[in-house]
């Protein structure tokens, strides 16, 4: 057999094995699939991320919710939340599958569309629950145009207690003495400005590690600041560094808690499309 022969064999060998794999697949899928079998188990789908638009996010408007209690319905005295509210967990009524239709059926409260400042020009519509009163609770939504899937709740009325005397409008001073110990938090004036950073092994210790859900924001009243104050005291409150408690500036300018945020996702970026 000279050179020639076997390549030429050695071609349609590889030629006939070639048709018939392909007639043999073709074959294979015109048979109708065997209902008993197992086939391969189905992938999850992908995890699919509401739009900027879907999650409430607007360009800022020059003027933030004006007037945003007035002409609201007088509510009802009663509640549908606990006088002591977990630090554990989301407060009933509150669930991840929360709609405002629900909250309206549980709660019987008053609810108002909500303009929340996000940072860089950026705004997003929410709900605000007892607005304008001791018991106010702001609301922002994982789908803002159905009012569905909560992604967090911020507790701004000094009526609304949490466990161990935690509440907002509470001066940081005495929760301080509340917790036994000095507490740290973030300066002021930058992206995390006066966010809470530890209780330091105080009496309420157990709160910092709920971080990943639950969060304190401290503020100070900024009207006390004149030019003389400024300043003296700016560079001391102004910064990325810490702050103890035990700072006489943070009394001056009678720092206290802000809100408390519950959040069901970690994630607290900007949203990942663009407007």
């Amino acid at each position: 057999m000279n050179r020639k022969h076997a390549l030429g064999i050695t071609a349609g060998l590889v030629l006939g094995l070639g048709l018939a794999g392909l007639y043999g697949w073709r074959g294979l899928a015109k048979k109708a699939p065997n209902p008993g079998a197992a086939g391969p188990a189905a992938e999850p789908p992908l995890p699919i991320f509401p739009s900027a638009e879907d999650q409430g996010y607007v360009d800022c408007p020059e003027e933030m919710n004006p007037s945003a209690a007035e002409n609201v319905a007088p509510m009802s005295e009663a509640s549908c939340l606990r006088d002591e509210l977990p630090l554990g967990t989301a407060p009933e009524p509150f669930r991840a599958d929360s709609s405002l239709e629900a909250l309206q059926s549980a709660c019987g409260a008053v609810f108002v569309d909500y303009l929340f400042y996000r940072g860089e020009g950026l705004c997003q519509w929410g709900t605000a629950m007892f607005p304008g009163t001791d018991r106010e609770i702001q609301i922002t939504w994982q789908n803002w145009r159905e009012k569905k899937f909560p992604r967090s709740l911020r507790f701004l009325g000094p009526a609304l207690h949490f466990a161990k005397g935690l509440r907002p409008g509470i001066s940081l001073k005495d929760l301080a003495t509340l917790n036994g110990k000095a507490i740290s938090l973030y300066g002021f004036g930058w992206e995390a400005s006066g966010s809470h950073h530890s209780f330091q092994s105080g009496s309420l210790a157990d709160f910092d590690s709920l971080d990943s859900h639950y969060r304190i924001q401290y503020a100070l009243d900024w009207e006390l600041f004149d030019e003389a104050s400024e300043a003296e005291h700016a560079s001391i409150v102004i910064g990325e560094s810490f702050l103890e408690s035990t700072e006489p500036t943070l009394e001056k300018f009678k720092a206290q808690v802000e809100y408390i945020e519950y959040r069901w996702t970690k994630d607290d970026t900007l949203p990942r499309e663009p407007l």
